[in-house]
């Protein structure tokens, strides 16, 4: 490696940093994976040619995945057994208008080949671009069009739960506000046993040829273990933010002049197919208030397409039925995870798309 490379990923790092923190200092939803797409997406239109190598992104895939398993909490899975029959309904039908809108963008070519499929998929927006990549797709564009949903859906939410809810201050006082701790006190042999996991993870998948395995063999052997005492999932948010960096480079390196051109003339069209998006999401919200007798404001949150984490913050935050929103989300984000590269696998090969690039 010679000092020009070295020069160069030591400016991506110091970049990334300022980035994220200037993120999360507005409390951007996803800001650490974020900050480093804009960083590398910098670098890359300046020609500052840096690329990810393969081995640490199979990693991430894995990490991810644990991530995902250990948000999951015990009472979620009680509410989604209890509720499974509305949850199930909720979840088919974000996935079937998805599906469909993104038929309907892909044959019009508003986003070339079949990049409009993993782009409108209802949740996962992190994994959907990475698995997104293995099947031949433009994580970029993926990327662009799942975060730029996520932070609609997040500054939407926010809104409609400040004019519908009657918000409750926690300790910041801020809805949808998050607090980051890079460094706490971790158990060094739960560490140890979730580094294994996702090691297996790696492993497993590899063995398979299963190229978006990682991350699906992780959730199921995370959850697993941890449901059945066998682990408790330690994972630091240092080694979260390492991924999340990962993953934004891995992005925004990938970007071009060209295409970052591209993107933003189509971003008329990228806004459209996101209202499109939450509105026939949010379609499902009178079956939820009319005949399950949920609040509107409990059903649009569970509704809201894409941003677990941050819609937890914000439901965290109101008086609604925390844990039926977290069950539709997170049944959401398990079916989409397992079912979705298979969908976009199928609809790909049967559907004969004019295939159009941006560069």
């Amino acid at each position: 490696m010679n000092k020009r490379i070295i020069c160069s990923w030591v400016g991506l790092v110091v970049l990334s940093v300022a980035c994220t923190a200037g993120l999360l200092a507005v409390h951007a939803p996803a800001a650490l994976m974020l900050g480093s797409m804009i960083a590398g997406v910098l670098l890359a239109i300046k020609s500052i040619e840096l690329h990810v190598p393969d081995n640490p992104m199979m990693a991430v895939q894995a990490i991810i995945g644990a991530m995902i398993a250990d948000s999951i909490p015990g009472d979620v899975l009680g509410e989604l057994s209890a509720q499974w029959t509305l949850v199930l309904a909720g979840t088919l039908w974000a996935i079937v208008m998805c599906i469909l809108l993104s038929l309907f963008v892909a044959k019009h070519q508003f986003i070339p080949g079949t990049n409009a499929i993993w782009g409108c998929s209802p949740g996962g927006a992190t994994v959907m671009m990475l698995m997104s990549g293995a099947y031949g797709a433009d994580m970029r564009i993926v990327g662009f069009m799942q975060y730029f949903r996520v932070i609609c859906v997040v500054l939407l939410a926010s809104l409609v739960a400040h004019i519908w809810g009657d918000p409750t201050t926690g300790s910041s006082g801020h809805i949808g506000t998050i607090e980051i701790q890079f460094f706490t006190h971790i158990e060094l042999w739960e560490f140890a046993k979730t580094i294994g996991l996702i090691l297996l993870s790696i492993v497993i998948a590899w063995k398979l040829h299963f190229t978006s395995g990682p991350t699906i063999i992780a959730i199921v052997l995370c959850l697993v273990a941890q449901n059945t005492g066998l682990v408790k999932l330690e994972l630091p948010m240092w080694l979260l933010a390492i991924s999340y960096a990962i993953v934004g480079w891995g992005t925004g390196l990938r970007f071009t002049r060209q295409l970052l051109l591209a993107v933003f003339h189509a971003l008329p069209q990228i806004c459209l197919i996101t209202a499109m998006m939450i509105a026939l999401c949010s379609s499902f919200i009178g079956v939820l208030v009319f005949f399950a007798g949920t609040d509107p404001l409990t059903a649009y949150l569970a509704l809201s397409p894409g941003g677990v984490d941050s819609v937890a913050i914000i439901a965290a935050s109101c008086d609604v039925d925390v844990p039926f929103i977290m069950s539709m989300q997170v049944g959401r984000l398990i079916l989409v995870i397992l079912s979705y590269p298979h969908i976009a696998q199928y609809m790909s090969k049967k559907i004969k798309f004019k295939e159009k690039s941006w560069e």
